[in-house]
C-alpha cells in the first residue's frame, strides 16, 4: 500500500510472484487526473530507456495511483512471458497521465506485453491520457496462445494536443479470440488523432 504521496522510482520493479494474489495500491479511492492535477498518490519514473513495472508472474492487480514518466522510460509496464505466465492483470483507478515541462510520453506504450501473458485482464475506470504513442502494445512473438479474454470497461480515453497522435491498441504476432470494449468515454482534442484498433 503506497498511501498518498509522491514515489520516484529509477530503476525498474521486478514482480515476480508467482500463483500469488498481490495488489499494489494507492490512495484508496483516490481520485484520478483532472486537468493539470495529479492524483494523491503517483508513482514517477526517474531512470533510463526502460520500463517502470516488469511483470513476469500471474495476479497482479493495480488499483488508486497515478504513472507519469520524468525520465526517458520505455513504458510504464511490461509483461515478459513465453509459457502463459504473466496473465489475469487488473488495472483499477489508474490514471496514466501525461504533463508539460519535464514529464514526457512513454517512448513505446502505456503497457507493453511480450509473449501470451495478457489474457484474462481487465482495464477498468482508468483515465487514460495519451501517456504514450500506444497504451496497449501486444507482441505475441509468435506465440500460439492469444488473448483471451480482455475486458476494457469504464475508462476515459483522450488524445490530447499535448500528447499527439495516439493508438488505444497495436498488436503483432497475436490473437485476439475476445475484447469487450464497453462504456469507455473516448474524445480527441486540437490536431490529436485518436485509433482505438
Amino acid at each position: 500500500h503506497f498511501g498518498a504521496g509522491t514515489f520516484k522510482i529509477t530503476s525498474p520493479i521486478i514482480l515476480d510472484a508467482s500463483n500469488r494474489a498481490i495488489s499494489l495500491i494507492g490512495d484508496h479511492g483516490g481520485s484520478r487526473q483532472q486537468g493539470s492535477v495529479y492524483p494523491t498518490t503517483m508513482l514517477e519514473w526517474h531512470g533510463g530507456a526502460t520500463e517502470m513495472f516488469t511483470l513476469r508472474s500471474t495476479f497482479w492487480n493495480f488499483k488508486d495511483f497515478g504513472v507519469i514518466n520524468k525520465g526517458s522510460g520505455t513504458d510504464a509496464f511490461r509483461t515478459v512471458s513465453s509459457a502463459g505466465t504473466g496473465m489475469h492483470h487488473v488495472f483499477d483507478n489508474i490514471s496514466f497521465c501525461v504533463g508539460t515541462g519535464s514529464d514526457t510520453q512513454w517512448s513505446r506504450s502505456a503497457i507493453r506485453s511480450e509473449g501470451n501473458g495478457f489474457g484474462y485482464t481487465t482495464i477498468k475506470n482508468c483515465e487514460i491520457n495519451t501517456p504514450a504513442p500506444k497504451f496497449l502494445d501486444y507482441n505475441g512473438m509468435s506465440t500460439s496462445n492469444g488473448v483471451t479474454p480482455l475486458l476494457i470497461y469504464n475508462n476515459h480515453i483522450s488524445a490530447s494536443s499535448d500528447g499527439g497522435n495516439f493508438t488505444f491498441l497495436y498488436t503483432e504476432g497475436e490473437n485476439f479470440d475476445i475484447i469487450t470494449f464497453e462504456e469507455n468515454t473516448c474524445d480527441q482534442h486540437g490536431d490529436a488523432q485518436l485509433l482505438l484498433f
